[in-house]
């Protein structure tokens, strides 16, 4: 009996055909290469993100920056005005305290002699106010002859002041000069960002409102002395001779004018119209 006939078995060592082992690896190496491909892209995009968000990072270090920087110049800014107020109100309490002083030294009319050495007799052994000394003044220079000049006139009003004035009210006069100096200096002391040139006036014409008419004459004669260098820089430069006396006018306004300068005797919009027009 014949058995039936059984596949012939395989034979494990055989070789495998070159071009079939060559294909495998290609398509191994094929597929490595796709996953490191891909990989790679996603390393790129990683990258990518990585850059954004250190571009934000930046972004935002640079606007903290700017906050930052804007909160200290918001800070200062209001440190500086805080330090101007702060200024600014100390100036105004010594100003109104020396600006008291003024008007109560000015309304103390009785000027007492210091010294009774004046030929005048109106001026000797009593108490005379700072009218009556103005008048005595006025009344010496007047007597002047006509056809001198200006600056002898200057020079005669200076030596009867000295003779007739200094020589009898020395204290009191020295008392109201002083204060209305040191209101004066204390405007123009000033700095620009406390004080602008339009509030320096506008302080210096309450001061000039505190001066009696009677003082205006003696205060020109005053700032004349060569002692009296600064206080006669105050005069020019406030117009402080602005509202000199009519009679007194008359005679010595030519003169002062000379000794001067026209912008003693101005507001300011006039001496700022002279200045406008002398510059264009």
């Amino acid at each position: 009996m014949k058995h039936p006939m059984s596949p012939p078995a395989l034979n494990a060592s055989a070789p495998v055909p070159a071009s079939s082992a060559a294909t495998g690896a290609s398509q191994a190496g094929q597929s490595d290469s796709d996953d490191l491909a891909a990989l790679g892209q996603i390393g790129d995009l990683f990258g990518g993100v990585n850059a954004l968000f250190a571009a934000l990072a930046l972004a935002g270090v640079l606007w903290a920056g700017i906050l930052q920087r804007r909160a200290l110049l918001d800070a200062r800014a209001a440190y500086e005005l805080e330090r101007r107020s702060v200024v600014r109100q100390q100036f105004e309490t010594t100003f109104f305290h020396l600006v008291t002083l003024l008007r109560e030294v000015g309304q103390d009319t009785q000027a007492v002699p210091s010294r009774r050495v004046t030929s005048n007799p109106m001026l000797q052994d009593i108490p005379v106010d700072f009218r009556q000394v103005a008048d005595v003044l006025f009344s010496a220079v007047r007597t002047a002859r006509s056809s001198i000049s200006h600056q002898q006139l200057i020079q005669e009003l200076i030596e009867h002041y000295d003779s007739e004035v200094q020589a009898t009210c020395a204290s009191a006069l020295g008392r109201y000069f002083r204060a209305l100096h040191q209101t004066l200096a204390l405007i123009d002391s000033q700095p620009a960002d406390c004080l602008d040139e339009k509030d320096k006036v506008r302080y210096a014409n309450i001061v000039r409102g505190q001066i009696p008419d009677s003082l205006v004459l003696l205060l020109a004669a005053n700032g004349l002395r060569s002692s009296a260098a600064k206080t006669r820089q105050l005069i020019i430069r406030y117009g402080l001779l602005k509202y000199l006396a009519d009679t007194h006018e008359q005679k010595l306004g030519p003169a002062l004018r000379v000794a001067y300068g026209q912008e003693a005797f101005e507001g300011h919009a006039a001496r700022q119209k002279r200045r406008s027009a002398s510059v264009a």
